[in-house]
């Protein structure tokens, strides 16, 4: 398994509903994109990818599209390897 993560991408508001549905189906055709969901909220469109390499590339492929206003990246890590103490733990 490589490297799993979620992208929050926020739409530029002059997006129409046609652009962002053209959007969706150009993201899923990205390689390493699994699926593309619109949601509602402060970002429009979760991305889950999963890629056996960085996701520099995947990243700069996203944010380079015309319509992306912001993109968040959410990266999968196993819950035993986290870099973050527990609370109470120094």
């Amino acid at each position: 398994m490589g490297l799993r993560a979620y992208f929050l991408v926020k739409v530029k508001s002059e997006t129409d509903r046609d652009d962002l549905r053209n959007g969706l189906l150009e993201l899923e055709e990205l390689p390493d994109v699994d699926y593309v969901e619109p949601v509602a909220g402060e970002f429009d469109l979760v991305v889950t990818v999963e890629t056996p390499s960085g996701l520099e590339e995947i990243t700069a492929k996203i944010t380079g599209l015309p319509w992306v206003e912001k993109l968040t990246t959410l990266r999968v890590v196993d819950l035993f390897d986290r870099q973050t103490p527990h609370p109470g733990e120094g």
